[in-house]
């Protein structure tokens, strides 16, 4: 009885899970975006300053793509995000340091509200 009862909870249809990608269009972005689509409802956040959209053209069908900025998010409306926004050219880096800081840092910080408030 119990054996039945512990099966059947562990099949049991369950909402699924909505999870944000910060950087999506990126190598690792699309890679994710790509793995997550069959087992969430996947919503993809970039700026498109250094990622590709092209990185998205298996998924860009399943998927909600928002172009902007993560800051533009409520990311208490998600149940897990993956941060891959980074401006990873070192000479894009030096030039200018303070977008470079705020999508590397900063941006980072805010997928810690995550869930918060839901």
């Amino acid at each position: 009885m119990w054996r039945e009862k512990t099966l059947e909870l562990i099949n049991a249809p369950r909402p699924r899970d909505r999870v944000l990608i910060i950087g999506c269009a990126g190598f690792i972005g699309s890679w994710i975006a790509e793995a997550l689509t069959d087992a969430a409802e996947v919503y993809c956040v970039d700026n498109l300053s250094t990622g590709r959209l092209e990185n998205l053209s298996a998924v860009l069908d399943r998927v909600v793509f928002i172009k902007g900025d993560v800051a533009e998010v409520d990311l208490t409306r998600f149940d897990v995000a993956f941060h891959g926004a980074a401006l990873s050219a070192l000479d894009y880096n030096v030039q200018r340091p303070v977008e470079t800081r705020y999508n590397s840092v900063s941006g980072a910080y805010l997928p810690t509200s995550v869930g918060e408030g839901v």
